[in-house]
């Protein structure tokens, strides 16, 4: 038979024998109710409130394939402004024979008096567009959307599914009164499913009991020999919520997340991606990862004769193999998989990801006998991987890990202000895998990055009214290569970033100058020069702050609870170094005390000394705040706060200078 015939046939069949619960209706009163409503006690200053979410995936398996069915139902209500963009919908599905997006309602619902407006989407409002290979998009706005507006849409799309992870994302930007996430499925596939809910649901024989319960959780499951069906509803989702010092607040969001993780057979469970070594086989060997690194490729010759010498040490080579890749390949997305193993048609290619850009690399380093390998991870924008099992969605990202020498060192070559031997921040998000013939695990955090700023204040020429200021900036490397990528996106952020420290200075300092060193070389440290006027009194004493620099002025942490982790990106030091060389007529009136605070056993710390040396007429003033440990349990939120406001006070102490001769 023709296969496109068949599976025309086996679509329209697949679509007759979908009749679970998936939605339900909403009456003109309740969407009333909800119009003249305000403000919601789940949460009074969202800018919008789900009303109702229902995710729907139906999922058969046929001919060594998956087809899917999935429907979406959504009403939102409208509260600010700056939600007004969710009238504005996009989908994207994989168009082939069984790939189609279709029943696309939507509506918009506005009060006129006590009557129920309703303003539908034409057929004309929607807009199909094919933007890759066999991948295409569907997009609509929702019309006469405003402050005040209910918005709901629906649709369906069928796909031959290439994926194996189906997630119920609960909690999201905006608060949710309730969403409901089913899934339904031939009993010949088995799935792991990870929770992160935290919750207890309640459980019903019917899932119609289920859809109508009134509990906060619930669930119903059915287990019958031709399909397997799983139901879950939630009620008063709060939003996710930024906080400070949060680096991946994908991790503490409510979701669901069913993989596939094997499929029945006459001789038992086939079961794949069920454990990092699998994934270890699959791409090392199944999908030729392994071939591509090591087999010959004789576009590496002329390049390495040119960059590497026999007398060069293993980090030399290393880093000028790095050197011409990062400067040589242009990055035209940061996450995707590697588009073709045969890694001389990537070079020729004019565009590469950052996956293509590290293979090359990897090849190049390993094609000059080093030890280098594809290190798989999920940057920050992801929720984190986790040891005991591989969720696949989680990986969206490919490294470079070689030792070189002694040191094992970790390259990213995607971007031209990458740094040598460190990968972007956003890598540092848990666990890892390094690829190769048997594959090992490692753990990337935050502790393994330092970002060490130094400043340098030198005071001196006194007058009766000022004195003069050298302030010097050495930028920690970490925050060296954020400024450069900002900069090379706009170059009018380049003098607001050099400009930014007056927020940091006392409000009687005035920048006259300002001079940058090693603003395009990625692997060193920025330096910014400021020349400053200080502006005294007139009076028989000056007054100057310990810390004319402050690491904060106020406390960042300004709730009195936490229910999050506080997550630094990095660990951190800052110090603080003032010189000042005092006229013969001033004198400071008394020293401060030396001061040592220290949270945790020293995972934080902060210090200050002065010291004055009368013959030379010289004070000198040196703090320093470390930040020694980059993750801490939200259980340790209250001391922390409290750390910090001690800091802040001492970093706020005021000296006293005195005129010896003054009338």
């Amino acid at each position: 038979m023709n296969i496109k015939l068949l599976t025309c046939i086996y679509l329209c069949f697949f679509i007759l024998i979908s009749n679970s619960v998936t939605s339900k209706e909403f009456d003109k009163e309740l969407i009333r109710q909800h119009l003249q409503t305000t403000s919601y006690s789940i949460d009074a200053d969202a800018s919008a409130i789900v009303l109702y979410e229902n995710t729907s995936i139906e999922l058969s398996y046929l001919y060594n394939s998956l087809r899917k069915k999935y429907t979406y139902h959504k009403l939102v209500k409208i509260l600010k402004a700056d939600a007004l963009h969710e009238a504005d919908v996009h989908l994207w599905y994989k168009e082939n024979y069984f790939g189609k997006a279709q029943k696309i309602k939507g509506a918009t619902y506005n009060l006129s008096g006590t009557e129920v407006l309703k303003d539908e989407i034409e057929k004309d409002d929607i807009l199909e567009k094919d933007i890759a290979k066999r991948v295409n998009t569907v997009s609509f706005s929702l019309p006469s959307v405003k402050i005040g507006s209910v918005i709901e849409y629906s649709y369906e799309i069928y796909s031959t599914s290439a994926d194996l992870l189906f997630t119920w994302q609960i909690q999201e930007k905006y608060p949710k009164l309730e969403s409901v996430f089913s899934m339904e499925y031939p009993p010949t596939l088995e799935f792991t499913s990870i929770s992160h809910i935290g919750a207890t649901s309640k459980t019903f024989q019917y899932e119609e009991d289920a859809e109508k319960s009134a509990d906060d959780f619930a669930y119903f499951s059915k287990n019958a020999s031709t399909f397997h069906k799983s139901f879950w509803k939630k009620k008063n989702i709060p939003a996710v919520n930024d906080e400070p010092f949060v680096q991946n607040k994908h991790n503490n969001a409510q979701r669901l997340e069913m993989q596939v993780t094997g499929i029945y057979t006459s001789i038992g469970v086939q079961h794949f991606n069920n454990s990092w070594d699998k994934i270890n086989h699959e791409l090392w060997i199944e999908q030729r990862y392994k071939n591509m690194l090591f087999d010959k490729n004789s576009f590496f010759d002329k390049v390495l004769d040119s960059l590497v010498t026999p007398s060069m040490s293993a980090r030399e080579k290393t880093k000028a193999i790095y050197t011409y890749v990062r400067g040589h390949y242009h990055c035209n997305k940061k996450t995707d998989r590697i588009s073709n193993t045969d890694l001389w048609k990537l070079d020729e290619a004019e565009d590469v990801n950052v996956a293509e850009i590290n293979a090359l690399l990897t090849g190049m380093l390993i094609k000059a006998k080093l030890p280098a390998a594809l290190i798989l991870m999920s940057t920050t924008a992801s929720v984190s991987p986790i040891e005991s099992f591989p969720v696949l969605d989680r990986i969206n990202y490919i490294a470079c890990a070689v030792k070189a020498d002694s040191d094992q060192l970790l390259l990213d070559a995607s971007d031209p202000n990458n740094v040598f031997g460190t990968l972007p921040g956003y890598c540092y998000n848990g666990y890892s895998w390094i690829l190769g013939n048997t594959g090992q695990g490692v753990n990337l955090t935050p502790d393994l990055l330092l970002n060490r700023t130094i400043y340098n204040m030198k005071i001196s020429g006194f007058t009766d009214s000022t004195a003069t200021m050298e302030l010097t900036k050495k930028v920690g490397v970490i925050n060296s290569a954020a400024y450069r990528k900002a900069w090379a996106k706009n170059k009018d952020q380049v003098q607001k970033d050099l400009n930014s420290i007056k927020e940091l200075l006392p409000d009687n300092i005035t920048i006259l100058a300002t001079h940058l060193d090693n603003e395009y070389n990625p692997d060193t440290n920025l330096v910014i020069r400021y020349s400053c006027m200080l502006n005294l009194d007139k009076g028989p004493n000056m007054y100057l702050n310990t810390n004319l620099i402050k690491n904060y002025k106020t406390n960042p942490f300004k709730s009195e609870i936490r229910k999050v982790p506080v997550e630094f990106p990095c660990k951190s030091e800052s110090v603080f170094f003032t010189s000042i060389t005092l006229p013969a007529d001033m004198q400071p009136d008394t020293l401060a005390q030396p001061t040592a605070i220290s949270y945790n056993g020293g995972e934080m710390h902060y210090k200050k000394i002065m010291s004055y040396v009368p013959e030379i007429h010289l004070l000198t003033i040196s703090s320093s705040f470390d930040i020694n440990t980059t993750s801490y349990d939200a259980d340790m939120y209250p001391t922390m706060k409290e750390f910090f406001q001690k800091v802040i006070d001492n970093s706020n102490e005021m000296i006293t200078i005195k005129r010896k001769y003054s009338k």
